[in-house]
C-alpha cells in the first residue's frame, strides 16, 4: 500500500473523490502488469505470466541440446529418443 501512497496519492491533489477513485484504480492495473517489479528480476508481471503459460522447453536430462521425448517412470528424468531406447 506504501508504494500507492508514494506514486500515486502524495504527489498528486484531488479535487473529489471519484478523480481520485479512478486515479488509484488506474495506477493499481498498471502496478499489476506493466510497473518493473524488482522481486520480479526487474521483469514486469505481464512478461511473468506471459512466460509461465507457455509451454516448458523440456531437454533431455543426459543431452540438453536434445527435446525430451518422454519422461522416465522411475526417476521422473526427461529423455531424448535416444535415451529411452
Amino acid at each position: 500500500m506504501s508504494i500507492v501512497k508514494e506514486e500515486e496519492i502524495w504527489p498528486n491533489a484531488y479535487d473529489i473523490f471519484s478523480e481520485a477513485h479512478e486515479a488509484i484504480d488506474a495506477f493499481v492495473k498498471y502496478y499489476n502488469a506493466d510497473r518493473i517489479h524488482s522481486a520480479l528480476g526487474c521483469r514486469r508481471p505481464g512478461e511473468v505470466k506471459e512466460h509461465a503459460s507457455m509451454e516448458p522447453d523440456l531437454r533431455c536430462y543426459h543431452h540438453p541440446e536434445r527435446e525430451a521425448a518422454s519422461q522416465c517412470d522411475h526417476c521422473g528424468d526427461y529423455l531424448c529418443a535416444e535415451c529411452v531406447k
